[in-house]
This record gives structure tokens, sequence and C-alpha cells, in this order.
């Protein structure tokens, strides 16, 4: 996302327009409850699956 629709999307949101309500939850991806499959899909690759790569911060913990 570049500055000026990052700045636009925190300009409607912090003065929201009733006309373009159902727009901009749309556009975030809130118009609707997630659906049981999605759900059951991100737990899946967030929590379940390995990660292709470690999280850099582990390196320094982790390291003989």
């Amino acid at each position: 996302m570049d500055t000026e629709t990052q700045a636009g999307l925190i300009q409607r949101l912090v003065s929201p327009n009733p006309d373009y309500a159902a727009g901009l939850l749309d556009s975030l991806g809130l118009s609707e409850p997630p659906s049981r499959e999605r759900i059951h899909a991100e737990i899946e690759e967030r929590l379940l699956l390995p990660k292709q790569k470690l999280p850099d911060h582990w390196l320094s913990k982790y390291q003989m």
C-alpha cells in the first residue's frame, strides 16, 4: 500500500462518511464475518503448518 492510499484510508477511518461506510468496511475485509473454512485455513496457516523461515529475532537466542 503506498503512502497516499494509506493516508486516505486513515482519513476515512478518522472521519467516516456514513454514505461510504459499507465500501470502507468492504475494502478492509470487514463487510461480513469470515466463513468457517477461511477461519480454519488461517488457523492452519498461522499455527499448524511449519514456517518456511524462522523469525530473525530467534537467531540470537538459539544460535550456538
